[in-house]
């Protein structure tokens, strides 16, 4: 039963339109299924991972968007039943039942949108690589340890920032200077790594991968300032700590609990939480979905420091306080969560998830797309300029540049130059300017009347949702 709340707590979402994380991957998926290889003929800067976890979606459930969420939900219920197998090695059934129903629980915050972003595609690995990791801590064999590490490397491809959990699963296999061990989760590690790299090496993409994953992954991170990054954590951590205030005010009781106890079980479980919380704060951005990664190890806290039942909860003032902060985490929580469950459409949920005018610009995207399927043929081919990949997914045509969104010719010169190249030498039928709207777009840069001129010089403008401008090519 326990393993059926993360689904039914993320069921009202599955048909709800994509986010524009969300977009990018379903677009990038439907592309490989169409035959086409990440990096080299549609960019991203995910490690191929997710892109496979919505191809499998898509090919389990059809091409929709309960697809992901679906499969999203499914791995959720994975990650419970692998935080309930490594509480339960830790510290027996007790804990086991009370990590599966923490978990379970924290799944309801919908503010986080445990949906079908990458966060609980890497953390179904990425929690049962620390049951192995356990099992194999225990000697139970090089089996377990070449698992964690297969395990360890899918949870790092489909998102780098579990690197940090697996060199803990790594130190667990070592432990005891049992090096033997440590060559077999290596070797397990190897396996789907060198297997992803053959792929990208056979196909031309490697070099772009490399590019994509790594220089252009440091731009990305880079690009944001010491004083935005404090903002961001200001704001999300600020709204995700509201949304999650049952499970931080458990966690931080249990971590207390667990470092006063000082067991090397209990001191496993607090490095785990550190290595996660280090995962979700690597990028700097503080986005809330990140937050999901620290879920596991927050129920791990939670049914580590209250098993057994510690003696102060019986204490006539202790008890009563921590009965009282239990009230105020849940009404907190409450207040963030309920009015996007209470929402009866949609687009409801999207805006008070997102805010209005982001809702209303996916709204507008959805438009543009449906407009462009109607339109145009299934071989013509589609330019954006803009960030809004979604118009991809309800267009359902093909994009006529590997670059779906905007956002690497503003980190990255060579790749506006690129883009350019596409605007002048391919047979795109229309070209989507949105531009304007994108907070962290500087309108002022010279480069975007240059790349504005190319697209008036070769095609004529056509219609106009709200800021989004339309271009058909001569002709059409």
């Amino acid at each position: 039963m326990l393993l059926a709340v993360p689904v039914a707590l993320t069921a009202p979402f599955f048909a709800d339109p994509f986010s524009r994380d969300e977009a990018v991957y379903a677009v990038v998926a439907r592309l490989l299924l169409e035959g086409d290889q990440p990096y080299r003929d549609v960019f991203d800067h995910k490690p191929p991972g997710v892109y496979l976890w919505y191809s499998l979606a898509f090919l389990v459930f059809g091409e929709s968007e309960a697809g992901p969420r679906v499969l999203g939900a499914l791995a959720l219920s994975g990650t419970a039943a692998a935080t309930m197998v490594a509480a339960g090695m830790l510290w027996g059934d007790r804990a086991r039942w009370l990590a599966g129903a923490v978990f379970g629980l924290s799944c309801g915050a919908a503010f986080i949108r445990p949906h079908a972003n990458v966060e609980p595609f890497m953390v179904l690995p990425m929690s049962w690589s620390l049951v192995f990791g356990l099992r194999a801590r225990a000697g139970r064999g090089a089996g377990n340890a070449a698992a964690a590490g297969v395990l360890a490397a899918l949870a790092c491809l489909t998102k780098p920032v579990a690197a940090g959990n697996a060199v803990l699963v790594l130190w667990l296999c070592v432990s005891g200077s049992n090096w033997r061990q440590a060559g077999w989760w290596l070797a397990g590690f190897a396996g789907p790594v060198c297997t992803v790299v053959a792929w990208l090496a056979l196909t031309g993409g490697l070099s772009r991968a490399v590019y994509a994953n790594v220089t252009y992954n440091a731009l990305y991170t880079a690009q944001v300032p010491l004083s935005t990054k404090i903002w961001l954590f200001h704001t999300y951590g600020r709204l995700v700590g509201m949304a999650t205030a049952p499970l931080i005010l458990g966690a931080g009781l249990g971590t207390w609990q667990l470092v006063a106890r000082r067991r090397r079980g209990d001191l496993i479980a607090v490095a785990w939480l550190a290595a996660s919380g280090l995962g979700a704060a690597a990028t700097g951005r503080f986005y809330a979905h990140y937050s999901i990664q620290l879920l596991p190890a927050g129920a791990l806290m939670v049914a580590g420091g209250f098993s057994p039942t510690p003696r102060w909860v019986w204490h006539p003032v202790a008890g009563r306080m921590a009965v009282a902060g239990a009230g105020v985490a849940l009404t907190l929580a409450l207040f963030i969560n309920a009015p996007v469950y209470l929402a009866q459409k949609p687009a409801g949920r999207a805006e008070a998830l997102e805010g209005s005018e982001r809702t209303e610009r996916g709204l507008a995207a959805k438009a543009i797309g449906e407009y462009i399927h109607e339109h145009t043929r299934s071989d013509d081919r589609v330019l954006l300029i803009g960030r809004d990949a979604v118009i991809f997914w309800h267009s359902g045509r093909r994009p006529a540049s590997r670059f779906i969104y905007d956002m690497p010719f503003w980190l990255d010169e060579q790749s506006i130059e690129e883009f350019i190249t596409d605007i002048e030498t391919t047979e795109a039928t229309v070209v989507i300017d949105w531009l304007d709207g994108i907070p962290d777009v500087d309108q002022n840069d010279p480069r975007i009347p240059k790349v504005r001129q190319m697209v008036q010089e070769r095609y004529t403008l056509k219609q106009t949702f709200g800021e989004a401008r339309v271009y058909w090519r001569e002709g059409r």
